[in-house]
């Protein structure tokens, strides 16, 4: 919990253009809200149906979640043209991100974060 961490948005079955569209609506977003924060964006493939939006890195994992509970009410405004069943809020450090990009396995990695966090995610 005290490493740097990342807010992961997990984005199921969205095309790469609309992947595009939501790193450049959570850019605004951040620059507009989160103005004090040096809040970097990227992606990446875990496979064909999924995709990673990265952002952060964040102080810590408490700073992740911070983000996370202010934003998450917000994203049907911030990235109307995805649907919720589409996008998953999670949280990840550098190691787990190289661990994901591994395994390729983000259900299981959801399962994890929802053991250690259960009242979160």
């Amino acid at each position: 919990p005290a490493d740097e961490h990342f807010v992961a948005i997990i984005l199921t079955k969205v095309d790469y253009m609309f992947v595009n569209e939501t790193k450049t609506a959570f850019n605004k977003f951040n620059k507009q809200k989160h103005y004090n924060l040096q809040i970097g964006l990227s992606n990446f493939a875990l496979n064909d149906s999924t995709t990673i939006v990265l952002q952060g890195p964040f102080e810590n994992a408490a700073a992740a979640m911070n983000y996370i509970d202010i934003t998450r009410p917000q994203t049907a405004r911030i990235i109307p043209w995805i649907t919720a069943e589409k996008y998953h809020y999670t949280i990840i450090n550098n190691s787990n991100i190289d661990l994901l990009k591994t395994n390729k396995e983000a259900e299981s990695y959801k399962a994890f974060i929802k053991a250690v966090f259960p009242d979160k995610f």
